[in-house]
């Protein structure tokens, strides 16, 4: 461990990771408001926030995910030193957030049927239907806002998405506080206040990223070519990027899966699911965060042929990311009570036992989590997508959700045997994904190839 390349590769991760850790921690801390402040409205209101995110995320991050195929693409451009080629695929990822918007928005119209289906409160479901509906309009300035971030990342310019991201917090704390509770005059809206606040919070982050990163995004805008159009070049980037959505499904459909279940169980449940699941969200946003860089400078890497350099940063990622997440454990184990109290009024008891059941099963997934999502980002950081999303159907809906399932309803553990299922499917993940990781890294790697110029490589 006394080589400098060590040291000279973890000072570039910090660099790069610190800027993304607080976009990440920025991003989540919307979604971590939302919840607080709708939890100190109703129960009634948390518990329906839990359906509407858990229907609407599923879906709109399933297009996240075949945008973030861009990511590979782009850091690798960038470390080839091929600017024309990051035009090209910025250009292509406006035309792919454009055309995804459209079905993704369209199936929010089916809300309502969907999770009436799905054996919840239908008090619930019309509440999280009409929160939903009111979401429709901020799918695309998502999808833009990502391609914006994406851009950005891959040149190492992180400054005007982490100002981004501070000004959208403020403006969602003040709207949510002024729709939620009615305040300046506005009509009290409760759970329907907090997704207009999300509306406009969505909006602002897409104009403002776009005008503060204006010197790096313009010059990729200004003068569009033919070949953002491309038809072969689009299904190139689907190759790469479907399996990134359904690798994110099938991840974010598990907890999604255990939601319902918790449903099932009672409302407190749900609602107390909910609380628990925004804390480990926030705490996994850091171990996203140095997965984001760990797989930018991965790509870097790859793109200026420098394999080497691709193991050091996926190794020091995982070794930062691991660290992180323990810090995270120990915090979960012996602070649960006022994290717990945190998303619910003092009467309402039973959100916050469920909460401190799951908190400490929380503390122990932290360590696997981090590192299958960091390994996941050295993987993505190769194009290596595939192979992951089917490591996340057998870890997850194979194994973790079946023995969640036994645990909570044939075991009599309740709410804690569901995410100790979960438990069981990360830890699978994350040995599986290391594994892989450490199998791609071997020899030499190369660009994963849009178009033929980008050299020789595989998706």
């Amino acid at each position: 461990m006394n080589h400098p390349i060590w040291r000279k590769e973890l000072r570039a991760l910090l660099r790069l990771s610190l800027p993304v850790v607080t976009v990440q921690v920025g991003m989540m801390l919307m979604g971590f408001v939302d919840s607080m402040m709708v939890g100190h409205y109703s129960e009634s209101a948390l518990a329906a926030c839990a359906l509407g995110n858990f229907y609407s995320q599923i879906l709109l991050l399933w297009g996240l995910g075949v945008l973030l195929a861009f990511d590979p693409v782009m850091s690798q451009a960038v470390g080839a030193g091929d600017e024309a080629a990051v035009t090209r695929n910025l250009q292509r990822g406006i035309v792919l957030s454009v055309a995804l918007s459209i079905p993704v928005g369209a199936s929010f119209c089916a809300a309502g049927p969907v999770l009436g289906m799905c054996n919840q409160e239908p008090a619930l479901v019309d509440l999280a239907t009409t929160y939903i509906w009111i979401l429709i309009p901020s799918v695309l300035p998502f999808y833009g806002f990502q391609m914006w971030r994406t851009t950005l990342q891959a040149h190492h310019r992180t400054a005007p998405i982490v100002w981004t991201i501070v000004l959208a917090n403020a403006l969602n704390v003040l709207l949510n506080w002024v729709f939620i509770y009615g305040r300046f005059g506005v009509t009290e809206m409760g759970l329907e206040g907090s997704a207009y606040a999300t509306l406009i919070a969505r909006w602002a982050m897409f104009i403002c990223l776009l005008v503060m990163g204006r010197r790096q995004l313009w010059c990729h805008l200004t003068s569009w070519t033919r070949r953002a159009f491309e038809s072969a070049a689009i299904v190139r980037i689907a190759r790469v990027g479907a399996p990134i959505g359904m690798q994110i499904v099938f991840e974010f459909g598990a907890f999604g899966m255990t939601l319902l279940m918790m449903g099932w169980i009672s409302e407190s449940a749900l609602a107390g699911h909910q609380a628990a699941i925004t804390l480990a969200s926030m705490t996994y946003m850091f171990g996203l965060g140095i997965s984001v860089a760990t797989g930018v400078r991965v790509g870097n890497a790859v793109g200026r042929g420098d394999s080497l350099a691709a193991r050091w940063s996926a190794g020091m990622g995982l070794i930062a990311g691991a660290l992180i997440m323990a810090a995270f454990a120990v915090i979960f184990l012996l602070v649960p009570g006022p994290l717990a109290s945190m998303f619910s009024k003092a009467e309402d008891i039973g959100v916050r036992e469920v909460t401190l059941a799951l908190l400490p099963v929380a503390a122990v997934f932290q360590v696997m989590d981090g590192v299958q999502v960091i390994s996941l980002g050295a993987l993505r950081g190769v194009g290596d997508t595939k192979v992951p999303m089917l490591i996340n159907l057998v870890g997850f809906w194979l194994i973790g959700l079946p023995v969640g399932y036994y645990l909570a309803f044939h075991g009599n553990t309740g709410p804690a045997g569901l995410w100790w299922g979960l438990t069981v499917g990360l830890t699978v993940v994350a040995v599986l994904f290391v594994l892989r990781m450490s199998s791609k890294l071997r020899g030499d790697l190369a660009r994963t190839v849009i178009d033929e110029s980008d050299g020789v490589g595989s998706a």
